[in-house]
């Protein structure tokens, strides 16, 4: 099977099963990772020590994005996901868009 016949079954096959929703339903989802601040570049320790940082330190500096879009182009507030702690408490308001 050649690429284009794969390519016309699968348009084919996703028409048949999505034909009922309308662009405003249809959504892509993209979420990517970053830093909003650098882990330090050196860390000091007590002589005979180890120099290391603790697992929490080094991951508590990212955020992940969370983009979404519909097909009929309107694009969603983005959202922000950090670290949080067991049994923390959850923000409720949301920044203006």
């Amino acid at each position: 099977m050649d690429l284009e016949n794969t390519r016309d079954e699968f348009a084919e096959m996703y028409h048949r099963a999505y034909h009922g929703f309308g662009p405003d339903a249809v959504y892509n989802v993209d979420e990517t990772g970053f830093y909003y601040d650098m882990p330090p570049k050196y860390i000091w320790s007590v002589k005979g020590g180890e120099p290391k940082i603790a697992t929490g330190e080094k991951h508590s500096l990212r955020m992940t994005a969370v983009l979404t879009v519909k097909a009929d182009g309107t694009k969603l507030p983005i959202l922000f996901i950090i670290r949080g702690s067991p049994g923390g408490r959850i923000a409720s308001n949301e920044l203006p868009t």
